[in-house]
């Protein structure tokens, strides 16, 4: 698994060294970089999940509601900075100093943003089916993942060169399409019995209030990139609130789960 996951999450950098000029990796890297920050947020989530797990495994309505609620957890932190990286990625090189032709990087980071939640469903599916002792199809999952990863790096990242210039956009695009093959995956493995209906109506409403908090954004980006910021942040928290997707003890729990962290540090 670990072995896998180094390839899956390596071999986008390998081709595109191969494939295009070495600017463009650069570019690639760097919007890797930006999207790698939040990920520290489900991994915070997930850390404490697996035990939690494995110490249920013979009571299905406790698992089926710990995936629940931490699934829920992780793309109400994470769907949201998603859209506001997408929103904001053509400020970013500039906010950070980057050189000029570092510009090339909004487009691929836009697109790698995309990945964020998908990531953190992942890793709570995935601590779910090594619970259940699902660990060697998982592995199987990651294996065709990566296979699929690197044949359609091949095919895309010349494509994407040869009509704009910027091979990284589509390793990027195959980034996020490998996702979505492997969480495709994970629900396919996973018992059904430990997947909770409700998390359909629960992840609907997140991502429309993230779409809300999109629209907002892009709006008033023109106006100031703080009010765009501000506004899509208040716009989103009034979502969740409203639609009950987000409650005063969802908040009490993730204030007890940060503060816990931060103690051990």
């Amino acid at each position: 698994w670990q072995v896998t996951q180094l390839a899956y999450s390596q071999i986008d950098r390998l081709l595109l060294g191969i494939l295009v000029p070495a600017s463009e990796v650069g570019w690639y890297a760097a919007a890797n970089r930006i999207v790698a920050i939040p990920i520290f947020i489900p991994t915070l989530i997930v850390t404490p999940l697996f035990p939690a797990l494995s110490r249920s495994v013979n009571q299905p309505d406790v698992l089926r509601r710990t995936i629940a609620q931490t699934l829920r957890f992780a793309l109400l932190l994470t769907v949201p900075l998603s859209a506001g990286t997408i929103v904001i990625s053509s400020l970013i090189p500039a906010w950070l100093g980057w050189p000029a032709d570092f510009a090339n990087a909004a487009l691929p980071m836009s697109v790698l943003a995309l990945q964020l939640p998908l990531v953190a469903a992942g890793m709570v599916l995935g601590s779910a089916l090594m619970a259940v002792g699902r660990e060697r199809r998982l592995s199987i999952i990651a294996l065709v993942a990566t296979v699929f990863n690197i044949a359609a790096n091949l095919l895309v990242i010349p494509v994407l060169q040869a009509n704009t210039g910027n091979g990284g956009t589509g390793a990027a695009i195959v980034t996020v399409g490998s996702e979505i093959l492997m969480l495709i995956g994970m629900v396919v493995l996973i018992p059904k019995h430990l997947l909770d209906p409700r998390s359909v109506w629960d992840i609907t409403r997140i991502v429309i209030a993230s779409a809300a908090t999109a629209i907002v954004g892009v709006t008033l980006l023109p106006v100031a990139a703080v009010l765009s910021i501000a506004a899509g942040a208040a716009t989103y928290l009034a979502v969740v609130v409203l639609s009950r997707v987000l409650t005063t003890s969802d908040v009490r729990r993730i204030a007890d789960l940060l503060r816990d962290r931060l103690r051990r540090r």
